[in-house]
């Protein structure tokens, strides 16, 4: 639009000041394979910086009202400064908004360098490179000391407005060239780019980028820079507008391997193609570090199909190290408030995919929820959901703080919609540039119920408080869905008796329980969830599904500890004159996701299912024979369950208790219990106890309770145990 080339820098930034070649060879080595003497000969060359460098200044110029075949102000920008500078109401622009290859050049030399050749002395033949190899011989040698020379690139506070750009919206390649130096790209020059701009002045369709501006046949698209290099910077900029492309789309860049700081794309993005597809809201693939950045607005995909290739992102696709480099890459005080999508079979995240091991991560970053019906039904998670925090748009609004961005300056606000022109920019702003375009405030209902199913097993159940006290909340949330908030209190006192009525909870019932957390419920505390199994303790909770939940989220696994306990014979009475059983403990790891009082994050519908081992008092009766467990492996009382048909057991004072096959209990201490077979035990204060064979045993006061012969026990879950009373009045376990 202005010019081809502003500066001429290339990789001659240093010249040669001075070539000397040794003319007195000197004998260097024998060489017995040829039978001659080698000769050394030397070229020096000594270097200084180029004093020629050409560079050039492009300031408050403008581009208007133009079609424009390549970029809208230069071609290349080699080592010059671009600024103050504006391209605007240009119906056609064949490449880019502003500047086609911005470059910066950094050269690091030796002050001086020596180049060797060998000659064999009487043949004047020059040595073969296998012989120089195999005897070692210096190919060349350099000084210590270096000639630095940096030119930078600087395009600073311009702008492209109402323009229609083909490829990318402000400059194609942002990049610092280090060709024939020793240098790397992390130092010297600098291709910066600060406080630009991309945007239509009233609405998106103002600024067109990519197949958005009429040419359908452009593959890959970014709203403001292809690729930011290993190096470069970009500081304070952003584009508003309409973003559009056959294959890869991204809001502000297509690539970065330097930094990007205080930058936002507030755009329309769409996509034409439908097989390996990408795009995203605001970079497609992130090899170095941004921050404090943000993308907004809508992305969609006419045709997509269902290919696993095709990948979309609130914020960015790929966030992982480069093959060359040893840098992590990094995305920091970043968030992506998309409100908008039409993604018909793409794979899609709400900020950034998560792969510990690409070497990539991410740091306070967030991603607003999309309202329900505005495209998006998957879920909100994360490897690691301290990464990555998914909130409502209500909640983006409160987290503007010094970190993320402060609140939009008064007169920094030009927004399309007639209803927001009077306010300012609701969310976290990186940076004080003007923030054009739209935005919705989200309330992030299509994925803000998420059900939790906790799994105790079939030998442990739920504490009835806690199974009424669901229920209740559940018929609440019921009412409430329903909008009869008017009965959402009297659901809390009767949902429970419509379920249950006043009668105890069956057991049955009690194996497991769901709960809902409903709009702006993130956490859940299990402490409030605690099931109970006898004898044996909650060591804590897995996560059986979703499975890719279960894979990427961090367990704790103990060692050494027992898992299940084996009965092994009833012993033998008579022989030894005791009835105590043998137990055999196994032991072995168990693991867990989260621990009994853990509070977790709630992203999405999940399963979590108990994690058992035997208490210590389980284990020590175990050990010396006193344990008392049924053949399904439930833990007893220590004579102390009544079972077996036709069993009635109540403890309540002034009830009865009675059993066709009789009880053996153990009373409370201080009680007596007479026995024909001549056991005694002191009941209780105003109790008495009687029996024929066996004992029996008077339980609290006011009760009575009967025995006829033997014994049986009811175990927890119901199961009967039929036990013997021998001669000697003791008692056999059951097996």
């Amino acid at each position: 639009g202005l010019v081809y080339q502003n500066g001429a820098v290339s990789e001659n930034v240093v010249s040669i000041k001075s070539t000397e070649t040794d003319n007195n060879p000197r004998k260097y080595q024998w060489i017995k394979e040829i039978g001659d003497n080698v000769c050394q000969y030397g070229t020096k060359k000594s270097y200084e910086a180029n004093t020629e460098i050409l560079s050039g200044t492009i300031e408050k110029c403008v581009v208007q009202d133009s079609s424009i075949i390549g970029a809208g102000i230069v071609w290349k920008n080699i080592g010059g400064n671009v600024k103050e500078t504006k391209v605007q109401k240009c119906s056609s622009i064949g490449y880019v908004g502003i500047v086609a290859y911005n470059r910066a050049t950094h050269a690091e030399v030796p002050t001086w360098t020596i180049e060797y050749q060998y000659k064999y002395q009487n043949k004047q033949q020059n040595v073969t490179d296998e012989l120089l190899k195999q005897y070692q011989l210096p190919i060349k040698e350099e000084s210590t000391t270096k000639i630095s020379v940096s030119v930078d690139a600087i395009i600073e506070t311009c702008q492209v407005i109402d323009c229609n750009v083909k490829r990318s919206g402000f400059v194609g390649e942002n990049t610092v060239n280090t060709a024939g130096s020793s240098a790397d790209n992390n130092s010297g020059a600098k291709a910066k780019i600060s406080n630009c701009q991309v945007y239509g002045t009233s609405s998106y369709s103002d600024m067109k980028i990519g197949s958005s501006s009429g040419d359908v046949d452009v593959n890959e698209v970014a709203g403001f820079v292809g690729n930011n290099g290993k190096g470069a910077e970009i500081e304070n900029c952003s584009v508003t507008g309409q973003v559009g492309g056959r294959k890869n789309v991204a809001g502000f860049a297509l690539t970065n391997a330097g930094t990007i700081t205080g930058s936002y794309a507030n755009t329309k993005i769409a996509c034409e193609e439908n097989q390996e597809t990408m795009l995203s809201g605001f970079v497609l693939t992130n090899t170095g570090t941004i921050d404090r950045s943000h993308s907004l607005g809508e992305e969609s995909c006419k045709q997509v199909g269902s290919g696993a290739d095709n990948q979309a992102a609130g914020f960015v696709v790929s966030n992982q190290k480069a093959n060359d480099s040893s840098t992590n890459a990094v995305i920091k005080n970043s968030y992506a408030a998309m409100w908008k999508l039409e993604l018909n079979g793409t794979n899609y995240v709400p900020f950034g995919s998560i792969d510990s091991s690409s070497g990539g991560s991410y740091e306070n970053c967030y991603a607003m929820k999309l309202s329900a019906g505005d495209g998006y039904s998957g879920t909100y998670s994360a490897a690691n959901s301290s990464e990555i925090t998914y909130v409502s748009g209500e909640d983006l609004q409160k987290k503007c703080n010094d970190r993320l961005g402060n609140e939009a300056e008064d007169g920094k606000t030009t927004a399309y919609q007639a209803e927001l022109k009077s306010t300012n920019y609701p969310f976290p702003c990186g940076s004080t540039i003007m923030n054009y375009g739209d935005w919705k405030l989200t309330d992030g209902n299509s994925a803000a119920a998420h059900t939790i199913t906790l799994a105790a097993g079939s030998m442990a159940v739920f504490p009835e408080d806690v199974v009424r006290s669901l229920s209740a909340d559940a018929a609440v949330m019921a009412a409430s869905d329903d909008g009869n908030t008017e009965h959402a209190d009297e659901a809390a006192i009767t949902g429970t008796e419509n379920a249950y009525g006043q009668d105890t909870i069956p057991e049955e019932d009690r194996h497991e329980v769901q709960l809902e957390l409903g709009e702006g419920e993130e956490t859940l505390d299990l402490a409030e969830l605690v099931p109970v199994r006898k004898g044996w303790k909650l060591l804590g909770w897995l996560i059986t599904s979703p499975s890719e939940l279960s894979a990427s989220e961090k367990t704790t696994t103990v060692s050494d500890v027992v898992t299940k306990i084996n009965k092994l014979s009833d012993g033998d009475a008579e022989a030894s004159g005791s009835s105590k059983a043998v137990y055999e403990l196994e032991t072995g790891t168990k693991s867990y996701h989260y621990a009994p009082d853990a509070v977790i994050t709630v992203t999405e519908d999940m399963t979590l299912s108990a994690v058992w081992v035997p208490d210590d008092d389980t284990i020590e009766k175990a050990k010396d024979g006193t344990l008392r467990m049924d053949e399904n492996g439930n833990i007893l009382e220590d004579k102390n369950e009544a079972e077996s048909t036709g069993t009635t057991e109540t403890t309540e004072e002034g009830t009865t208790e009675s059993s066709t096959a009789g009880t053996t209990e153990i009373p409370e201490e201080g009680t007596t219990e007479p026995s024909t077979a001549g056991t005694t035990e002191t009941p209780e204060e105003g109790t008495t106890e009687s029996g024929t064979t066996g004992t029996t045993e008077s339980p609290e006061e006011g009760t009575t309770e009967s025995s006829t012969t033997g014994t049986t026990e009811m175990s927890e879950t119901g199961a009967t145990e039929s036990m013997e009373s021998s001669s000697s009045g003791t008692e056999t376990s059951a097996p």
